[in-house]
């Protein structure tokens, strides 16, 4: 009869601890989460490839490796500056210690009759070889290769922020190139390349707007009493918030507040992610 009572004891500890398990899971997973309202500032941006072209002198083509160069790769050098003791620049500009066959293949007129095969060619094909050239850094130019969707977001003459390894420079769309395959965009740099970004071939993003928002889960927003927004914990409490929907990326969405709704949504309000069924004034789980 003891063995009984034990088996019967210890069957029962055990159905008992599944049932209390279970029942913490279910409060856990029931839970409302939420994510902190905070504001960041926000790039809506689009992918490039393609290769820089500006006017370019090479001084010497091979191996440096026993030349004793003064100047390194992004140093700016007057013209009759001793580079080393056999080089001598005969003209002003950026120091580069590499070539790629490439120097003037370019220029702002010739760049217009260029085909999305030979920007293609450059970027499979093109490499840095030992070598010694001058830029002309007062001109920088871009080709830049899209996809043919993107062809709706540029005009001629547009100024645009543009993202390369991290760094950011402001250049103008001098001309869109025709193309039933790709868009071709030429754009005139207002600023020197950093040393990182100089060899020929570029990856990078161009910004088409910015957006200073609040970056919530999509699936937090909801259609409530005819307007569009989030409801948020308050106290213990669902309360709804009006939003304006500015962006969605990839699951996440930037939204503002609607400034002209009462009350209105604040910083560092907890935003409520799995809204469904809820209403105002409900009380949380």
């Amino acid at each position: 009869m003891k063995k009984k009572s034990r088996s019967r004891s210890r069957r029962t500890f055990i159905i008992v601890l599944i049932v209390f398990c279970a029942f913490v899971y279910l409060i856990i997973n029931n839970s409302e989460k939420t994510v902190k309202v905070a504001y960041h500032e926000f790039e809506d941006k689009i992918e490039f490839k393609g290769f820089y072209f500006v006017d370019e002198h090479v001084l010497y083509s091979g191996n440096t490796d026993e030349f004793k160069l003064q100047y390194k790769t992004g140093d700016l050098i007057s013209k009759g500056t001793r580079i080393s003791d056999n080089i001598i620049a005969d003209k002003a500009g950026m120091i580069i210690t590499h070539i790629d066959g490439y120097e003037n293949k370019y220029d702002k007129e010739n760049i217009k009759g260029i085909t999305v095969k030979e920007i293609n060619n450059i970027l499979y094909k093109a490499k840095n070889n030992p070598g010694i050239k001058i830029l002309d850094n007062s001109q920088w130019y871009v080709c830049a290769l899209l996809d043919q969707n993107d062809k709706k977001y540029f005009k001629k003459g547009m100024v645009k922020d543009v993202s390369i390894n991290n760094r950011y420079y402001t250049a103008d769309i001098i001309d869109i190139l025709r193309n039933d395959d790709a868009v071709i965009l030429v754009l005139r740099f207002k600023n020197d390349l950093d040393v990182e970004n100089l060899s020929r071939v570029i990856k990078g993003s161009i910004i088409k707007s910015k957006y200073e928002g609040i970056s919530i889960p999509e699936k937090s927003i909801i259609d409530y009493n005819g307007g569009k927004g989030v409801f948020i914990n308050l106290n213990g409490y669902a309360e709804f918030r009006k939003i304006s929907v500015m962006l969605r990326i990839d699951g996440n969405a930037i939204v503002k507040p609607e400034r002209d709704s009462k009350p209105v949504l604040k910083e560092y309000d907890d935003i409520i992610c799995n809204p469904d069924g809820l209403s105002s004034g409900k009380k949380i789980r």
